[in-house]
C-alpha cells in the first residue's frame, strides 16, 4: 500500500507540473518520498541500516518541501539533502564488504564521476556568488554518495548505482537551470530522475539486504529437505 501511495503521488506530481504551484502540490511532492521513508522504517533491515535509510528518505522529503516553499528556503533545502546524502554514504560504507574491489566498468565510472564533478563545479562557480561555499560542499557530498554507491557490494547493487547516478543527473539539471539559465523541460527531467532515483535506492537497499522478503518464509525454506 505504501509503495502504491508513493508511486501515485510521484506520478501525480509529475503530470501536474504545468500547473505548479497549486493548493496541495507541496503535499503531493512530500508524500511521494515520505511514504518510502515509512516503507524503510517498517522493513526488516537491521536497526542501523533501517535508521540510515529512513533518515535519508525523510530528509529528502523535507528538502523537497523546503525547496518548493520559496526561494529563501533554498539553502535550508540544500542542507536537508546534504545530510540525506551523508546518511546514504554511511549506509553504503557500513555495508561494504572487506576486500571487495571495483571492476573495470565501475572504476571507469568513478573516474568519469570525478571529472564531471570537477568540471561542473568550475562551470557553476562564477555564477554562485555568496552560495559558492554551500553549493561546492553539496556537489562534493553528492559525488561522495555516488562513489560509495559504486563501491558498495561491488557488482551486485546495480539498482543502487543507477539510483545514485539518476540523483546526480537530477541535481545537475536543477543546478544548471538555477545558476546558468533555463533548461528545456527542466521540471519533468528533474522530478522524473529524482523520484526514480529514490525508488531505486530504496528498493535496491531493501533487496540487497533481504528486507523485501518475509522473515517467516526464510525459516520455512531453511527447514525444507534438500
Amino acid at each position: 500500500m505504501l509503495w502504491m501511495m508513493s508511486m501515485a503521488a510521484g506520478i501525480g506530481y509529475f503530470v501536474t507540473i504545468p500547473w505548479h504551484p497549486f493548493p496541495g502540490s507541496i503535499a503531493l511532492k512530500g508524500l511521494a518520498v515520505s511514504t518510502l521513508a515509512l516503507v524503510a522504517w517498517g522493513s526488516s533491515l537491521d536497526s542501523r541500516s533501517r535508521f540510515l535509510l529512513t533518515s535519508a528518505l525523510a530528509l529528502s522529503s523535507l528538502g523537497d518541501i523546503l525547496l518548493d516553499i520559496n526561494a529563501s528556503m533554498f539553502v535550508f533545502g540544500l542542507g536537508a539533502f546534504l545530510i540525506a546524502h551523508l546518511c546514504y554514504m554511511q549506509l553504503f560504507l557500513a555495508q561494504r564488504r572487506k576486500g571487495d574491489r571495483l571492476g573495470m566498468i565501475r572504476l571507469l565510472l568513478t573516474i568519469g564521476l570525478g571529472i564531471f564533478a570537477m568540471g561542473f563545479s568550475l562551470w557553476l562557480l562564477p555564477t554562485l556568488n555568496e552560495l559558492g561555499l554551500p553549493v561546492m560542499l553539496y556537489i562534493g557530498v553528492l559525488s561522495g554518495m555516488v562513489f560509495t554507491a559504486l563501491a558498495w557490494r561491488t557488482n551486485r547493487t546495480d539498482r543502487v548505482v543507477f539510483g545514485a547516478f539518476l540523483f546526480l543527473i537530477s541535481d545537475a539539471v536543477l543546478g544548471a537551470d538555477k545558476f546558468r539559465g533555463p533548461v528545456p523541460l527542466r521540471g519533468w527531467i528533474v522530478w522524473a530522475t529524482y523520484y526514480v532515483a529514490q525508488l531505486l535506492l530504496t528498493f535496491g537497499v531493501l533487496r540487497e539486504l533481504g528486507a523485501d522478503r518475509p522473515q517467516s518464509s526464510s525459516v520455512q525454506y531453511s527447514s525444507l529437505p534438500r
